[in-house]
């Protein structure tokens, strides 16, 4: 009996093991559930979603001042047919990168897996939104958005973002017209299905087609889904399935036969 109670014990911890290690938690970032309307978010600051963490990080290059407040904040607004979203947002005076904004969302353990979100109304006006980004994945890799294909999605018929064409930036930049907050052809649409990114970063600013004085200027950010990224089996998790496997199988007889 003791010998059946071990086996069942052992089965129920390699059981555990597995399910820990295997599965992957549902941990979407909604904004409008960390922050109240207008909230200014500091550079540091950490939200949680099903135990992932996510750290904000945030600067400012230049002296553009921040039109509704602070550069960074929570806006309980729409923008891209979109209900609340993280802002930034500058008045400059100068079409060129001396002004700056950038932000870098970056999970905690071995990141995110298939996070997707959208960059909210890139578009055009006495400014010119232009918008790099980059990000990285578990085990040393990442890259440019702009340089595959397969991570983004531009809108469909006439839109207000395109892929840039400036001497000095690598991303998306707006044209044509400024997009109404009601409309979506201002999104820039992300989607890092099969990967594992362990950050993501965001910079803003005016291009040259802007005025020379741009003034007032800003892009959203949509809520995050994604789900708790998980690493390959180790060895050494094999081996408990292999251990597992040999306590829970069921003993041979042994022959009765006298002598046998």
């Amino acid at each position: 009996m003791v010998g059946i109670n071990r086996k069942i014990q052992t089965a129920r911890i390699f059981c555990i093991l597995t399910a820990l290690v295997t599965s992957c938690a549902n941990a979407d970032l909604v904004w409008e559930d960390e922050f109240t309307a207008t909230t200014a978010i500091a550079s540091g600051t950490v939200v949680n979603s099903s135990n992932i963490a996510t750290t904000i990080t945030t600067s400012v290059t230049g002296n553009a001042t921040a039109p509704r407040g602070d550069h960074f904040m929570y806006r309980d607004a729409l923008a891209g047919n979109h209900n609340g979203y993280f802002d930034m947002n500058m008045d400059t005076d100068q079409n060129n990168r001396n002004d700056e904004l950038e932000v870098t969302f970056s999970f905690s353990d071995f990141g995110v897996a298939d996070l997707e979100l959208s960059v909210l109304d890139i578009d055009f006006g006495s400014w010119d939104d232009g918008v790099e980004i980059s990000y990285t994945t578990f085990g040393g890799g990442g890259g440019d958005v702009r340089d595959d294909a397969s991570l983004y999605t531009l809108p469909t018929g006439t839109t207000t973002v395109f892929l840039d064409n400036e001497a000095n930036m690598h991303g998306f930049e707006g044209g044509f017209r400024n997009a109404d907050v009601t409309e979506t052809v201002g999104n820039l649409d992300l989607d890092f299905s099969g990967l594992n990114v362990t950050s993501l970063t965001l910079t803003f600013f005016s291009t040259d087609d802007a005025a020379a004085d741009p003034g007032a200027q800003f892009i959203g950010i949509s809520d995050f889904t994604f789900t708790a990224a998980t690493p390959e089996p180790s060895a050494f998790i094999l081996l408990l399935a292999a251990i597992g496997g040999i306590s829970t199988s069921r003993p041979r007889r042994r022959n009765s036969v006298a002598g046998l």
